[in-house]
């Protein structure tokens, strides 16, 4: 378990900045990054995290709060940054909210100014808060977590580069097994294998999380899905692939552009168009930059520069598939905006489907994490 990930001079800088006696962590994602349990693989053990809190005080040091996660953990696993286990004999949300309750009040809490991630709070969480500690004022802390879930360790970056690197190994895989009236569904068999021989688990696109080998025909159109068992290879036309995988708890999310056969000058440049996107994007994202400005900065520069309409996103990616800070996804980014692009965060730049690569942002720019080409494939028919 990585002991020192936790940035505890950014929360105490926080607590201080911002006037708060403590901050509580309610989101389950949250919680698994905190405690690093994602590193278990486990979903079912990850969710019952939903019950244990993360709690950080100003003057008491910071406390787990819930479930037996003392008891689960040998010593040696335990994370450093935990000066105390408050440790719960139930796995029952609603028990565990009014231990949290008990807990800060024995802690001389019960008229403190406490932070929470708002975006991840139950209605009956704060129905019992609000009932149990009338006098406490509760702020919304969403998108400081948000922004210390961004930043990346060594370590981490190590796990998603794996991550990426092996549905990197599934495209390559498809690049030498696509022909001109195969089945999508063979080939992609054969990717899922690649992918998982990289000791990955693959997935059929960011809009699922089940392993492509469940999507039912049912579940999904015959003519343009690239996981249908009715799709058919054809001579150039233009097939576009995007996938994740999961390593260690981590996401890693990448796209392909590929034809058996030129598909004509008109698709050639509409995929070049997509990759001068991605590298205006690169080019213009710099460290420090909010992600409102980011984005009013990249979408100038596309306008000016390759008169792009086409949709293009950014978003970061680790526990989440998505993590903020992320732009140009919906019309309302709400808090996102106000989330930086510091050094270690990695993202995933999309310019139109398919032409999407992974990038982790150094001391002054980002850094390339994908090593596929930046181009359309074209594969002799």
């Amino acid at each position: 378990m990585n002991k020192s990930k936790i940035r505890l001079d950014e929360i105490n800088r926080y607590l201080a900045d911002s006037k708060l006696d403590a901050i509580i962590a309610m989101n389950l994602r949250t919680a698994s990054y905190l405690t690093n349990f994602k590193r278990f693989d486990h979903y079912t053990f990850q969710n019952n995290l939903y019950t244990n809190f993360p709690v950080f005080t100003k003057s008491s040091g910071s406390w787990w709060v819930g479930g037996k996660l003392a008891e689960y953990l040998p010593k040696s696993m335990r994370p450093s940054w935990i000066d105390e286990f408050y440790d719960n004999d139930s796995s029952v949300f609603e028990d565990n909210i009014e231990y949290l309750v008990e807990i800060l009040q024995r802690n001389g809490l019960s008229r403190a100014r406490i932070g929470l991630d708002y975006d991840s709070v139950p209605v009956i969480a704060m129905n019992i808060f609000q009932a149990g500690l009338p006098d406490v004022e509760f702020v919304d802390s969403s998108v400081f977590f948000k922004q210390l879930k961004a930043v990346k360790t060594a370590k981490e970056i190590r796990i998603l580069q794996a991550a990426l690197d092996a549905l990197e190994a599934g495209y390559q895989r498809v690049l030498k097994e696509v022909r001109s009236g195969r089945p999508m569904s063979e080939v992609m068999a054969l990717y899922g294998q690649a992918v998982e021989d990289h000791g990955t688990q693959n997935m059929p696109s960011r809009w699922t999380s089940h392993p492509w080998e469940w999507v039912s025909n049912d579940s999904i159109p015959n003519d343009n899905s690239m996981f249908s068992r009715e799709k058919i290879l054809k001579t150039a036309t233009l097939e576009r692939i995007n996938t994740l995988g999961y390593r260690s708890g981590y996401w890693s999310d990448n796209g392909i552009m590929l034809s058996v056969g030129d598909p004509g000058q008109e698709v050639r440049m509409q995929a070049d168009q997509q990759w001068r996107v991605m590298d205006v994007i690169v080019r213009e994202i710099k460290p420090g930059m909010s992600a409102k400005d980011a984005y009013q900065a990249c979408q100038e520069a596309i306008d000016r520069e390759v008169g792009y309409q086409g949709a293009w996103d950014c978003h970061s990616i680790g526990v989440d598939v998505m993590e903020d800070p992320w732009i140009g996804i919906g019309s309302e980014r709400r808090e996102s905006d106000e989330i930086t692009f510091e050094p270690n965060t990695v993202i995933c730049i999309e310019a139109g489907s398919g032409a999407e690569q992974t990038f982790v942002m150094g001391s002054e720019k980002l850094h390339r994490m994908s090593k596929m080409p930046q181009k359309l494939h074209i594969v002799d028919a």
